[in-house]
């Protein structure tokens, strides 16, 4: 477990801080193990963030924007809104 001392202008430790390290996901598609690098940003009105948030790694993710990535199931619903919208 890493820690962090902060220190006061004076260098006197007035602080440490540990943590379990960088929280990592892995790919919420089923049956894939590669660690998320990404979140599926397709919007939806449900959730208090806007957007599905699913995690997604790169292989899995389709870029549909600049910084804007739909995972397999919403890049399909958008291919189809896009014909037919």
């Amino acid at each position: 477990m890493p820690c962090t001392p902060f220190r006061d202008d004076d260098g006197k430790v007035i602080a440490i801080v540990c943590t379990r390290g960088e929280r990592r996901r892995r790919c919420k598609v089923p049956g894939c193990r590669r660690w998320a690098t990404k979140f599926c940003d397709f919007p939806v009105s449900r959730r208090k963030s806007g957007t599905c948030d699913m995690a997604i790694c790169d292989y899995h993710a389709t870029s549909v924007g600049d910084d804007l990535d739909h995972c397999p199931a919403h890049a399909k619903a958008h291919a189809q809104q896009s014909l037919f919208g």
